[in-house]
């Protein structure tokens, strides 16, 4: 190797080490840091343009102008790729702000790049912003109007009304603030285009002339497929491409990768910048960042964080998400690693070597696939289920069920937390969300079966409480034990005094906490095989445990209670009234 090579080399690890150091600051040491380095131009133009991008925003825009102005023009062009679009329409507002910002951090480095580089882009910006008029040589300037300004008495242009709508930026939009914006508006404007003609007087008049014949929807279409194109490159693709990730892969369907990891690649490229904050955003008790960590060879390593990043922002527009910070970018790191962790404990417990051998694309898929099983097997039961026939709602299913159910009838399907860490629903994280949500779909789908066969009543809906399928059988079941020889069946809350006396038959003895007699359980059993038809055995198979574990919450809501203390307005297990 020579010398030079060498030193490129040295430097670039440098510049690695460096890098990751700088991003894994708090913002405000951060930016100090950055700052007091010598090679702060270096650092920065090392950094992959995702993660100057929620550097920036994690600074805050204002503060970090001076991480701008070291920025290099693709950095530059990446950022205005991400802010200024609203959709499939140039965003004025955005535009405006960010270029000014710009303006602000190299004034002469914008203007040579607006009317060169970015040539086209600009003129689209100009006709939003300005409106053209040429003076001829027998024309008094009078004639223009006073709003018509010039530098150079041929060309005259004068600057439109803004337009707020459609616009991301909504603080600009709110009257308060609608006034300044527009008085700041104007300066940076006048700011840009005389830059702009200092920098070439010539190119600045072309400029505006192209800009008042181009047409705009045309020229507004090419701007935004070749914004695509260059966003699709760091893993932003369409999003009807993007949303391709939510397809279903069946383990067997997985196709090895087309050619081994790090195949050919020097020392040099595998120094080359991959994004940072995606992978520095894992948990480290996550199994697939235990599989990261556990890759010795580096240049593999490398090349698969740059796979997880471009995941990440393929996420980001399926789900059509913005993110301005690692807080933003975190809900994508997170749920890309949970269908991977899901996707690796399918396939294998030697997660690394999957990790080298198929596309992390294809192990997502895999992971997010078990959850739209769930979600298709939820569905399937659910639009021809018993309860849906009877026109219950999903709360009939008790706030569990219901949760569980809810969760994965949404579009995307999401695992039921029950409150747990804060949150109701959050992404299926790990083989386990995925078992556990089978399970209690199975115990919820028996149970319908169940019901059906049990033809009882659920109307008319009580008026004392809400109606559950853990109220509706205990209620019909005492009410059939109460009174034997009675064919009634219809829904009706129990009178609190013969329930009281019923409730008394409950327990094997009065000491507290008091426990339910098994001769109740069998009882209870015997009343289901009688009014349903199916036999014990298949009873106790299918929905053994959800029973047992409907007596066990009689236990703990009502084992404490002494009879005389039976209220309906705190008993739900059972449909009282006074």
């Amino acid at each position: 190797m020579r010398s030079e090579e060498k030193k490129i080399i040295q430097r670039l690890r440098e510049l690695k080490t460096e890098r990751e150091q700088l991003l894994s600051l708090p913002p405000d040491e951060a930016l100090q840091h950055l700052l007091a380095t010598p090679r702060a131009l270096e650092i920065v133009n090392s950094i992959p343009a995702e993660d100057l991008h929620i550097f920036v925003h994690e600074v805050g825009t204002q503060e970090a102008l001076p991480i701008l102005s070291l920025a290099s023009n693709q950095q530059w062009e990446y950022i205005l790729d991400t802010e200024i679009w609203h959709k499939d329409r140039l965003d004025p507002v955005a535009s405006n702000k960010w270029l000014n910002m710009l303006l602000t951090a190299d004034p002469q480095r914008l203007a040579s790049w607006c009317s060169n580089q970015k040539a086209i882009f600009t003129e689209l910006f100009l006709f939003q912003n300005i409106e053209i008029r040429i003076r001829e040589h027998d024309q008094s300037p009078s004639e223009l109007g006073d709003e018509f300004v010039t530098f150079d008495d041929i060309v005259y242009f004068r600057i439109l009304e803004p337009v707020l709508e459609p616009s991301a930026d909504t603080e600009a939009t709110e009257n308060k603030h609608k006034e300044q914006y527009t008085k700041d508006r104007k300066t940076f404007l006048m700011q840009l285009l005389q830059r702009i003609a200092d920098v070439d007087h010539q190119r600045f008049q072309g400029l505006l002339l192209e800009s008042a014949a181009l047409i705009p929807a045309e020229t507004e279409e090419e701007a935004y497929r070749m914004r695509n194109v260059r966003l699709a490159a760091k893993g932003f693709l369409p999003f009807e491409e993007a949303v391709g990730i939510y397809q279903a892969l069946k383990p067997a369907s997985l196709k090895q990768r087309p050619k081994p990891l790090a195949l050919n690649r020097t020392d040099k490229e595998t120094l080359e910048p991959v994004p940072f904050y995606a992978s520095h955003l894992l948990a480290t008790d996550n199994v697939f960042a235990r599989a990261l960590a556990s890759i010795d060879d580096t240049q593999v390593l490398m090349q698969l964080q740059s796979e997880f990043a471009g995941l990440c922002n393929q996420l980001v527009v399926a789900d059509q998400s913005t993110y301005t910070g690692r807080v933003g970018l975190q809900s994508a790191v997170n749920k890309a690693a949970g269908y991977l962790r899901i996707g690796l404990e399918i396939l294998s417990d030697k997660h690394d070597q999957i990790l080298q051998r198929f596309l992390m694309a294809d192990i997502f898929r895999t992971g997010y696939g078990q959850a739209l099983e769930l979600k298709r097997r939820a569905e399937n039961w659910y639009h021809q289920s018993w309860s849906l026939a009877q026109g219950l709602a999903l709360s009939f299913w008790d706030q569990k069920g219901m949760g569980v159910i809810g969760g994965l009838l949404l579009k995307r399907p999401l695992f039921f937390n029950d409150l747990q860490s804060g949150m109701l629903y959050r992404e299926f994280e790990k083989r386990e969300d995925i078992l556990n949500t089978d399970k209690a779909l199975t115990t919820i789908i028996n149970l319908d079966i169940l019901l059906a066969k049990l033809a009882l009543e659920v109307k008319p809906n009580p008026v004392t409480g809400l109606l559950t399928y853990k109220n509706l059988l205990l209620t019909h079941w005492a009410r059939a034990s109460m009174n034997p020889n009675s064919d009634e069946n219809t829904l009706r809350p129990l009178p609190l005094e013969q329930f009281k006396s019923f409730f008394k038959t409950l327990w094997r003895s009065q000491t507290k906490p008091r426990q339910i007699r098994m001769t109740i359980k069998n009882d209870f059993l015997k009343w289901l095989v009688d009014q349903s038809g199916i036999s014990a055995n298949e009873i106790t198979d299918s929905n053994g445990q959800a029973l047992e574990d409907l007596f066990t919450e009689i236990e703990l809501e009502l084992g404490q209670v002494s009879t005389k203390n039976v209220d309906p307005r705190f008993t739900n297990l059972f449909l009282l009234k006074y």
